[in-house]
Order: structure tokens, then sequence, then C-alpha cells
């Protein structure tokens, strides 16, 4: 069943009762492009001198272990990490892994994309270093709030809000360190398994029963390209969901230079070993790239899903299309709407 949010949002239902989908459809028709917001704090003590209280507060877990032997780092080199907020009641065996976004680099020190930073500026900011991280957090906010009448499904799950700092939606794996002012790391692929080696180790993961990853804007199409994987290599036999937020972007090149710069990063970042491999065997020889969009995965991806997607995606229209005529906008939404309901109609599972 396909949900259509005043034609702007579309979801697709897989898992969700009624009372779940009208609260969620509720905040995307409210908010199509807000991702949830992440506020940190130095200290327990500085957090509860604002909220007064902590059950909406998340402690940051660093992955040294990872980063120690798998080399498995932020874009500068640093430790990478997440905030982990403690389930509670019916939740404590349940757990939500929220994947940050915040866009792409592409290039060393030179432009490849005008919608993209550099890598080797990108490195000096907080989605390119641990630098920048405090040791609490909050995000109680929309479908990652604490609150059961804004987020009934799992608003007290154990959740995961995993920091963004490798530039390439949790895909690369190059072993060879790209030197410059600032040598840089792509590795967000061994970012993304060290998340779950560190919840297997440490929070209980094996008694989870229930799964929910999801992820917006960059972190959107992280969990288009890896909830197969996710689920074979960590959930399963957990009941699963995948909840990509923002992150359906259409393969255009535009004035922007997306597909140059996403391509740049799948060769150099090596992001073959993180892709959905029966869409990389359906491609042709040097085309495998390709699969690093979320318009040529959807249809292979095998796990139940509840995609959020603004049919005029402000990231979209502002950073691909570059351009504010309303006849050019009207097409690209058009255009997204045709890519979505094939993806739909492609997919069986969906």
């Amino acid at each position: 069943m396909v949900f259509v949010c005043v034609s702007f949002f579309f979801a697709i239902v897989v898992l969700l009762n009624a009372s779940i989908l009208h609260a969620w459809s509720e905040w995307t028709c409210d908010n199509p492009h807000g991702c949830p917001e992440l506020k940190l704090y130095e200290s327990v003590e500085q957090y509860r001198s604002v909220y007064g209280e902590t059950d909406t507060m998340a402690l940051r877990v660093n992955l040294i272990a990872a980063a120690k032997q798998n080399g498995a780092v932020c874009l500068d080199g640093t430790v990478p990490l997440f905030y982990y907020r403690p389930g509670s009641g019916d939740g404590v065996n349940k757990f939500h892994v929220f994947f940050q976004g915040g866009g792409w680099c592409a290039g060393n020190d030179a432009e490849i994309a005008q919608c993209m930073d550099t890598c080797q500026h990108r490195a000096t900011t907080n989605l390119g270093s641990s630098l920048y991280d405090e040791e609490v957090a909050n995000f109680d906010s929309t479908y990652m709030s604490t609150d059961d009448t804004i987020n009934p499904l799992t608003y007290n799950w154990n959740t995961v809000y995993v920091r963004y700092c490798d530039g390439y939606s949790f895909s690369g794996n190059n072993g060879t360190v790209l030197k410059g002012d600032q040598d840089l790391y792509f590795r967000g692929w061994r970012i993304l398994n060290a998340v779950f080696q560190e919840l297997e180790a440490n929070f209980d993961w094996a008694s989870r029963t229930d799964v929910l990853v999801s992820g917006c804007s960059a972190g959107g199409l992280t969990t288009w390209l890896h909830s197969d994987y996710i689920y074979e290599t960590y959930a399963k036999p957990a009941n699963f969901l995948s909840m990509p937020d923002s992150g359906f972007f259409v393969k255009y090149e535009g004035a922007g230079g997306y597909i140059s710069g996403l391509k740049w990063n799948y060769f150099w970042a090596n992001g073959s070993e993180a892709m959905n491999k029966n869409c990389m065997a359906a491609q042709t020889v040097q085309n495998e790239y390709l699969c690093t969009f979320a318009q040529e995965t959807a249809p292979y991806v095998q796990v139940k899903m509840f995609p959020l997607q603004s049919r005029f995606d402000s990231w979209q229209t502002g950073q691909e299309l570059r351009s504010g005529d309303t006849t050019l906008i009207n097409e690209y939404g058009k255009n997204m709407t045709t890519f979505f309901y094939e993806y739909i109609e492609s997919n069986a599972n969906h």
C-alpha cells in the first residue's frame, strides 16, 4: 500500500499499524524537509541544567577498538562515534539505529561537483571529524522522540544516533590514505560495521527482537544502500524495518554535478564492497558505480521499507537542479514521482 501525503510525501506502508502511520504521516506532512536535530552538551550536568531530567539524554560512545584494529576512522582520521539512549519498558530489547546525513564531499582540494564540498575542507568540519563532538546529546524530536504521541513506535527503544564523518554515506573502504594538507581516510563502510559490532559487544544486541534502521538526507541514502546488508549481517532474525528519509536523490548531473561527485567517491573511496551485490551484477563493466544511486539500487532492495521522500526536495532543487525556475522545478518533481513509483512497481517486496 502506498501512502501519499498531500501529494508531497510518499511512504510505503509495510509493517506499521494505523496509529503509527497516522502519527508519522502527520509529522512528515508538517515537516517535509526536517532531519532530527542533534544538540550537543559538554556534560551530564550541563544537560540537566537545560532539561532538568535525563530520560531523553544520549551518551557518546567512541568506536576506539574499531579505529585501532580495523582503521575505522573519520575523514580526518579521528575516532568515529555514536550517541546512545537506552530503551525502557517493552522497548529494552528493541533498537532504532539512525544514520546522520549532511551531504558529501568530492575531490581532494579541487572541486569535483558544485553541490559538494572538497574533502580537504570537509575534514576540518564536524561532518569530517569527531573533534567537535561533546559527551552528551539530545535528539528528542520527530521519529526519534521519547513522546509516544509523536513517536508511537520507537519512543522507548534503545536509540542510536550514528554521527556522519566519512563524507560518502558510510560507503568507503579504501585502505590507502589520500595525502594532502590533511591526510584523508575513506572508511565509512568500516564505521558502519563498527557500529553494529559495538552494539553486539556492549549493548546486549543479542537480545534484540525488533530493529528499525533509518537515516536522513545522505544518511537516508545510507539506508537505501545498506539495509539489506545490515539485516543479513547483523539484524536477522529480528523483526526489521528500514526507513530512509529524504535519501532518494534523483540520478541527475544538473548544474551541481551530483553524478560526477558520487562517481568520484565510488572509485576513489572504493565503494564496490559496500554496494548491493545484485545491483552490481546487473551493471555493465565500469558502470557498477551506478549502484551508489538510490534510484538504481532501490529495485534490488529486499527488506521491508517505509521510505519518506519529498517530491520537491529542497536540497535536490537547490543543489542538483540549481534553479528557481518553477517550470523546471515542477518538471523535476514530476520526474521524482515517476522514478519513485517505478521503484514501487518494480519491487514485489514493497
